[in-house]
């Protein structure tokens, strides 16, 4: 079943490489610094465009550097970068039912926008 952006009420940000591994499956955390409120269906943006959607069902964490390390598979995230001293995602940002458009939709990027954006 298609989704259109208009069911999307957020939008979030997601840099490469971590939005092509969603989009194929192979990522299902979401690694980030703080907790979301924000579950449910939301787009999966990305230089301007919405690359497909997801649904965001639950935020886990925060997690010690053992648990993310038993959980590499779900987050990618090398085990060097999660043992490093600096390193601060602590909370797993669970998604499934992930859909990659087609043809990725361009969308206004509001100036200042770094994680979340109000598509509607």
């Amino acid at each position: 079943m298609a989704f259109s952006w208009f069911r999307a009420m957020k939008g979030l940000i997601v840099r490469e490489p971590w939005i092509s591994l969603i989009l194929t499956g192979q990522k299902t955390m979401e690694m980030r610094k703080t907790r979301t409120k924000n579950i449910g269906r939301i787009a999966l943006l990305n230089r301007g465009y919405i690359w497909g959607y997801a649904t965001l069902y639950r935020c886990e964490g925060p997690l010690s550097k053992e648990e993310l390390l038993q959980r590499a598979g779900e987050h990618c995230i090398a085990s060097e970068r999660i043992t490093s001293p600096d390193f601060q995602y602590k909370f797993g940002w669970m998604l499934n039912q992930v859909e990659k458009l087609p043809n990725p939709e361009k969308y206004n990027h509001p100036r200042g926008a770094q994680s979340w954006v109000n598509l509607s």
